[in-house]
């Protein structure tokens, strides 16, 4: 039933696009073809729309949006950017782009939409987050743990800002703040093998090498695929002698 009234949408949509090639009739009918899941062909509709209005930073995000379901996501980038070119206040088309280019690992470029989304929104939580988890994968760490804690004002109950400020501390040589940060963390999340995993290593960092194997020991309970804990538990075994547990 879902599929028909999709195919009866499109059909009358055709037939109004046959008699007058509306900009709107085209969005339309790009908009009912993702719902029916003809992405390719809602891909050439919104572009349709687009070459017919060329001016509308809309009808360019219509077209990214369908370019991301379509699994295209460099050309999607493309078209987020004009949109932006034609309305530099469009916050959505900032917000797509940055994502997009943060999971491409440009991470320079993801950085400035990033930044291009805070002045537009001031205090959006998930855009200062991903700023500061890009500004980590660039190792600019003081920059990123200043992001971090504004994210933390922002949301404290989040647990992988909580995470990603110990992480941070941690390349700065700060270990002891950062199992706090990590403590934080484990209390809105317990049990959480990668965050047990990160206070571990903070924990042999100082030396604390009993709190060290038994903070491992917890992530591999909490995860006993967790390969990375697992590994490094090893490493600190046999460092201190204890190559039977070690091997």
């Amino acid at each position: 039933l879902h599929e028909k009234h999709h195919d009866h949408a499109v059909e009358w949509l055709s037939r109004a696009i046959r008699r007058e090639a509306r900009p709107r009739f085209l969005t339309s009918l790009g908009t009912t073809l993702l719902g029916a899941g003809r992405r390719e062909e809602a891909v050439k509709v919104f572009d349709m729309a687009v070459q017919l209005g060329p001016d509308d930073a809309g009808r360019w995000c219509d077209l990214g949006d369908a370019l991301v379901e379509a699994s295209c996501p460099a050309d999607a980038i493309l078209v987020f950017q004009r949109a932006l070119q034609l309305d530099p206040h469009r916050f959505d088309a900032a917000h797509k782009a940055a994502l997009l280019l943060h999971q491409a690992d440009r991470l320079e470029e993801a950085l400035v939409h990033f930044s291009q989304c805070e002045r537009l929104q001031p205090g959006h939580f998930p855009s200062v987050y991903m700023r500061a988890v890009t500004l980590q994968k660039l190792k600019r760490f003081e920059e990123a743990l200043a992001d971090n804690l504004r994210a933390h004002e922002l949301d404290p109950g989040h647990a992988d800002t909580c995470n990603n400020i110990g992480n941070v501390l941690r390349a700065l040589a700060r270990q002891r703040e950062a199992v706090a940060w990590f403590d934080r963390s484990l209390a809105l999340r317990p049990d959480f093998a990668a965050t047990l995993g990160n206070k571990a290593v903070a924990l042999a960092e100082q030396r604390r090498f009993d709190e060290a194997i038994a903070t491992y020991h917890e992530a591999i309970t909490a995860d006993p695929d967790h390969a990375v804990a697992a590994w490094n538990l090893a490493l600190l075994q046999m460092l201190l002698g204890d190559f039977e547990s070690g091997w």
